[in-house]
């Protein structure tokens, strides 16, 4: 009878005890699942034309607010808040012509208490933000860059360019724009810009011998990544709304 009851004993004490987790640092406005959207998140094609970027991987689109109890009413995602159109630039470099284009994009959220702290990074595709009414919500648009040459010029570049590194001018995104498309019956909401604006940043070309492709890169020879600068808007009633994106590149020397 000792014997059992020592056995019980080291049994019990030996058993793992549980635990109670609390998360009291949760800052989400949503836990809800992702949207049931009716169209795909834009992908890039693998292909020789396409750098690989620092943020290549996945897009944030489309992403939708739900304020207080408005509700979703679109038969399908608004186009610009799914596949937002590219913006280019032309760079002519001896005999060689490309166009450096915005890759893809990505939504940061932030909230202000005197500086501006990043709340969420890179949301994910099909998150609902939701908000009560009349709360203030800012948003930043990233991208990557790639380049895109000519296949029939693409030998001709690379034997001019090969090896060599060049400065292509500072690039910005300051002049895109961003809008609260809104759906039937929900009530139309302006989107502000916030300053200050974001600096130009300084684009540099790097074709190393052994790659197929240049490499875009920031004067710290890190891979180029734009901001946009910080959008805000402040829904006052109920409604439900997608964030659509228009991108702008702007070359400056």
């Amino acid at each position: 009878m000792l014997n059992a009851v020592l056995l019980l004993l080291i049994f019990y004490g030996c058993a793992p005890k549980k635990t109670d987790v609390r998360m009291d640092n949760d800052y989400s406005l949503d836990d809800s699942a992702p949207a049931d959207v009716t169209t795909k998140s834009v992908k890039l094609k693998p292909s020789w034309q396409v750098e690989k970027t620092a943020i290549v991987e996945r897009t944030s689109l489309p992403i939708s607010v739900k304020v207080g109890r408005g509700r979703n009413r679109f038969k399908s995602v608004p186009i610009l808040a799914s596949n937002p159109p590219e913006s280019k630039i032309d760079i002519n470099s001896g005999p060689c012509k490309f166009s450096i284009k915005t890759s893809t994009l990505q939504v940061e959220q932030f909230i202000f208490t005197g500086e501006w702290i990043k709340l969420r990074e890179a949301l994910p595709s099909g998150y609902i933000i939701k908000t009560p009414r009349k709360k203030k919500l800012f948003f930043r648009l990233t991208t990557g860059l790639r380049v895109d040459i000519n296949p029939k010029i693409r030998p001709t570049c690379y034997k001019f360019l090969k090896g060599k590194k060049f400065y292509v001018g500072s690039i910005g995104i300051n002049r895109s724009k961003i809008a609260m498309t809104p759906s039937s019956g929900s009530p139309r909401v302006k989107a502000f810009m916030m300053k200050p604006m974001p600096e130009l940043k300084k684009v540099f070309l790097n074709w190393p011998k052994t790659n197929t492709m240049p490499i875009l890169e920031d004067d710290m020879e890190l891979p180029f990544v734009l901001n946009s600068p910080i959008y805000g808007c402040q829904p006052q009633k109920n409604g439900f709304y997608y964030l659509s994106f228009s991108p702008l590149l702007s070359k400056y020397q």
